[in-house]
């Protein structure tokens, strides 16, 4: 058993590259094999936590995710959060459009466009799973009614 497999509850189970999946609830079709083999392979500390940021954000249907800026990053009409790829104190979700999220989140950080969340493990993410997901839920909302790009690539 990972490491992360000691932070698991009865309910919650580790797969092969220490993903938490919730119940048994599988990602979303949209999760990407190259996201897989980076968390496989990564020596970054804070992947357990990666991983389980990843889980929440990826439980959005709307979202996809990909490699980029050598990390993972989360797509919803252009790059909506990424990871700093040599951050080693946190998993830090960095939200480049941060500052147009409508609403107060205590989870969100920084001034400037750019907003960013500090997860230092698995537990706080798994406390504030419902305010990520209402970011995410923010997110949304709000790249829906702008314009979009004539590329979609990020």
């Amino acid at each position: 058993m990972s490491a992360l497999g000691a932070e698991v509850s009865g309910q919650q189970r580790a797969d092969s590259v220490g993903r938490i999946r919730q119940g048994g609830e599988s990602m979303s079709a949209m999760s990407s094999p190259d996201v897989d083999t980076w968390l496989e392979t990564t020596l970054n500390p804070k992947r357990d936590v990666i991983a389980a940021v990843r889980d929440v954000v990826m439980s959005d249907e709307r979202i996809t995710e990909t490699i980029k800026w050598r990390a993972p990053a989360f797509l919803h009409d252009g790059v909506m959060a990424y990871f700093h790829w040599s951050a080693k104190d946190f998993a830090s979700p960095i939200f480049p459009g941060g500052s147009r999220i409508p609403g107060n989140f205590d989870l969100l950080d920084g001034t400037g466009l750019q907003r960013v969340i500090r997860f230092e493990t698995v537990s706080e993410v798994d406390a504030h799973r419902d305010q990520l997901l209402d970011i995410v839920d923010a997110w949304c909302s709000i790249s829906q009614t702008r314009p979009r790009s004539s590329d979609p690539s990020p």
